[in-house]
């Protein structure tokens, strides 16, 4: 059995696709999974499965298809590649304020984009690392921008296979 974190794109932000929780929790539950729990009201499932995560994968994208009737991503990370991730400290040195956020995005494939960070001369974000499977991102919010033109400047260089996280939660997951 391994533990995964099952991050589904999309629902409960700004009101749309909206599934509750419990629903998640029980459709994982009935798709075999054990050990279901979820972390906060944005499709984090953390849950213990056998299995490659390919096959974990496809059995939760087709049973997000049943619950929802449409096609949604879904992005598996194991735990222990979360522990090490936040034990990796992707965002030492950054300077932390009120307005300060900082940003996980789970890649469903290797990027095509040569990308390996951006900054943008009056934007207040930046991707500091770009690695296989996740950019790390940093967001001063301020009137000049935030959240949303840096997830546009992402969506247009990696494609819509991806779902982001703030590292809150990502810390937050990984201390379970």
């Amino acid at each position: 059995m391994t533990t995964y974190v099952a991050f589904i794109r999309g629902i409960n932000v700004g009101g749309n696709k909206l599934v509750k929780m419990e629903d998640l929790r029980k459709m994982f539950s009935a798709l075999g999974f054990e050990n279901v729990s979820s972390y906060k009201a944005a499709g984090n499932i953390i849950f213990d499965a056998p299995g490659s995560a390919k096959a974990v994968n496809k059995k939760i994208v087709d049973g997000m298809h049943k619950l929802m009737g449409k096609e949604t991503r879904v992005l598996l990370r194991t735990m222990d590649e979360l522990k090490e991730m936040v034990k990796s400290d992707p965002f030492g040195g950054i300077k932390i304020t009120p307005a300060t956020r900082l940003y996980v995005t789970f890649l469903l494939e290797k990027p095509k984009s040569g990308m390996k960070a951006y900054g943008s001369l009056g934007m207040p974000f930046r991707i500091l690392r770009v690695t296989d499977t996740e950019l790390y991102s940093v967001v001063i919010i301020s009137p000049k921008g935030g959240t949303v033109d840096m997830m546009d400047i992402i969506e247009k260089e990696f494609g819509k296979g991806v779902t982001t996280r703030n590292w809150n939660t990502v810390v937050g997951i990984a201390a379970l």
